[in-house]
């Protein structure tokens, strides 16, 4: 159901699974009385919207069509076909040159951009730098430079990739027609989402923990963006929290390793996912080169302390208390004194002498009183 722009006019369809035909109705917004009925659609409309003069409608039904409406006449003006599943969101763009389709939860959630004017207008579209008619394989990578106006009616361009449509009109050849002599086909470009839309809604998904989802989510994002690290760790990171599929999760955060080797997070977080898993050698050696990596992060000095102490190995830990003591020192802020102290604390006899260790602390005691 919509309201036309002046609010005097609404416009709702019928959606029943047993019906065939489905129509439209026409209402005063005032008395209810109905003005037209637009029959058209051969099964369910989903979604209607008024044009921003007011003198068209645009339905999407479960026929995968568009329809576009003479408001006055109740005349059926164009019927644009080529959606890859059934249509339950239509729009116009504000000045009215531009329609949206798409559909919420079916087939691929892809949104379709149409020329609502003359044919010739499709030469305003472009992806990036090159117009729509030099589109070729390689536009499929392109982002989407949409004409103006048209964000709004497909609610932005984040998160969405153009790719040129299988049934798009060259622009030199004639405007395809239907049985009934209505133009069809006149689709310009079609939207997908691209990584960035998948992990944004895997996210939201593991934020409510419906991890399934969101691991799925991550999944299609990496399909589509494959060389993103930070993908592979978020679902690393949803393979763990899911019934401890640490398996999963360590492999996830190996392709993290392999796209960003330097970082010594990833060897800690793949070294306490080995633990978990029950393999305390590899747990060990990748936090190993996590302190190899980054030393002056103590977190990983005191990660490798913890799994020596749980493996009963208190002679490799007193040497990491004092390579530690002797690598952060007295200088270390006091942060850093507190997590160099705790660590030394974490086993009797963890360091020989326990001044250093103390010092560091009452350091940290100070800053924090």
């Amino acid at each position: 159901m919509a309201f036309s722009p002046d609010g005097r006019r609404i416009v709702w369809g019928t959606c029943f699974p047993r019906v065939k035909v489905s129509e439209l109705k026409v209402s005063d917004a005032i008395s209810g009385q109905t003005t037209l009925t637009l029959k058209g659609h051969t099964a369910g409309v989903l979604s209607v919207a008024f044009s921003p003069d007011g003198r068209r409608i645009i339905s999407g039904g479960i026929d995968r069509t568009v329809k576009v409406w003479d408001v006055a006449t109740g005349q059926e003006m164009l019927t644009l076909t080529g959606n890859t599943d059934r249509v339950s969101r239509v729009a116009f763009s504000p000045d009215g040159r531009w329609i949206a389709s798409g559909n919420e939860g079916f087939g691929d959630s892809a949104v379709n951009i149409w020329d609502a004017g003359p044919q010739e207008a499709l030469a305003e579209v472009s992806f990036g730098e090159n117009p729509t008619k030099d589109i070729g394989k390689d536009a499929t990578t392109s982002r989407a430079k949409l004409p103006q106006g048209i964000e709004k009616a497909v609610g932005g361009t984040v998160g969405l990739s153009a790719l040129p449509s299988d049934s798009r009109q060259p622009l030199d050849s004639p405007v395809k027609r239907d049985d009934t002599g209505i133009p069809c086909d006149r689709m310009m470009i079609r939207i997908r989402p691209d990584g960035s839309f998948y992990q944004a809604r895997g996210t939201a998904y593991a934020e409510k923990n419906d991890l399934d989802k969101a691991i799925a989510d991550y999944g299609e994002a990496i399909r589509l963006d494959p060389t993103n690290a930070r993908l592979y760790e978020l679902r690393g990171v949803a393979h763990a929290s899911r019934k401890g599929d640490f398996a999963m999760a360590i492999a996830d955060f190996s392709e993290v390793i392999r796209l960003n080797p330097n970082s010594g997070s990833e060897y800690s977080a793949r070294g306490k996912l080995y633990f978990k898993n029950g393999d305390m050698e590899k747990a060990i050696s990748n936090l190993s080169t996590a302190v190899a990596r980054e030393p002056g992060n103590p977190s990983f000095w005191y990660e490798r302390a913890l799994i020596l102490l749980a493996m009963g190995r208190p002679e490799e830990n007193r040497k990491d208390c004092a390579e530690m003591l002797q690598f952060f020192g007295q200088t270390a802020p006091p942060d850093i004194a507190h997590c160099v102290a705790w660590t030394c604390a974490l086993a009797s006899n963890a360091v020989g002498d326990l001044s250093q260790a103390v010092a560091l602390a009452e350091k940290a005691a100070k800053s924090h009183p």
